[in-house]
């Protein structure tokens, strides 16, 4: 017991002493900037920051209304989930092309959203 509550205690002192960075997607043509919430996808970031996003299927990754270009950052994105693969496939994509409702970050990113909602 005495043990697990000194290894709490200096992980609690070590976490309030480190400093984290948490990765911010830089949005275009909106010109702004929003920190990620641990987990988050990016159409969720673009969402609760009310950038206006179309997503038709609702997140599911089974459309291409919430597609953007990823023009800083790629080696930051998560790996494509089958349902954006296969879209991909069909529409004959770059690797530059993500949905936002798949794809999380772990950096610093910039996007281009396609679809704009006015």
């Amino acid at each position: 017991m005495f043990w697990s509550s000194k290894v709490l205690r200096t992980s609690i002192i070590f976490l309030k002493d480190k400093k984290y960075k948490m990765s911010k997607i830089n949005f275009l043509p909106d010109k702004k900037s929003f920190e990620v919430e641990n987990g988050e996808t990016i159409l969720q970031t673009a969402i609760r920051n009310d950038i206006p996003y179309i997503n038709a299927c609702g997140g599911e990754g089974k459309c291409t209304t919430c597609r953007l270009i990823v023009l800083e950052g790629i080696d930051y994105c998560s790996d494509q989930t089958k349902e954006e693969e296969q879209l991909k496939q069909k529409v004959h994509a770059s690797d530059e092309f993500r949905l936002a409702c798949q794809t999380k970050v772990n950096g610093d990113i910039t996007v281009r959203r396609l679809v704009l909602n006015k």
